[in-house]
């Protein structure tokens, strides 16, 4: 029963965002009673952590970790390493955009509810294994990087309001994701070209 509660709150959630989900509907939607809910998640707080904080620091360390540990020391060619680690992430953020903007909006919106959670605590150990493979793998080509957190936070931002703002960015239709991953990989790398 704990599983259909989960997968019915993060389709809810996803639906209708944090503040507009209900118990009740949630627990309806799994075929439980409100009182099940409660007594497995303790709250609705609760309920969103483990139904979609958990799911978004764990699918960025899953990606982030199915990275070799050599990548960033393979001194291949950086314009193919750039664009699969940009690829790989992009894909990740777009197949979990749902849940990803309902993190964003509850993060924002109900700040008090979520600070110090587990779940937030390990979205933060996600981005900062993000954050070291981009940094070995700008050190391993001799990319110097003046403020390395700065500067790889904002290249994981531009891939993450790609993937939730899609549909306001480009409302004439999305380019093919080949020509996105492409453009940011030389924005990327002449930025860190640059710098040299």
């Amino acid at each position: 029963m704990r599983a259909a509660i989960l997968a019915a709150s993060q389709e809810v959630f996803s639906q209708v965002g944090y503040a507009s989900a209900r118990t009740r509907a949630i627990a309806d939607k799994a075929g439980a009673s409100e009182q099940l809910l409660f007594a497995h998640f303790g709250s609705k707080s609760g309920l969103f952590e483990e139904a979609v904080l958990a799911p978004v620091k764990v699918f960025l360390i899953d990606w982030a970790e199915a990275f070799p540990d050599d990548f960033a020391a393979d001194q291949g060619d950086p314009h193919a390493q750039v664009s699969a680690f940009l690829s790989g992430y992009l894909r990740v953020l777009l197949a979990n955009r749902r849940l990803l903007v309902a993190y964003l909006a509850a993060s924002t919106f109900h700040v008090d509810e979520f600070a110090g959670s587990p779940a937030a605590a390990g979205l933060g150990t996600g981005i900062r294994r993000l954050q070291d493979l981009a940094e070995e793998a700008a050190r391993s080509h001799g990319f110097p990087l003046a403020e390395p957190e700065l500067q790889t936070r904002v290249i994981l931002a531009t891939s993450l309001g790609l993937a939730v703002f899609n549909d306001l960015l480009f409302t004439d239709g999305a380019p093919d994701e080949e020509r996105v991953i492409e453009t940011m990989t030389e924005l990327l790398l002449l930025g860190l070209a640059g710098q040299g």
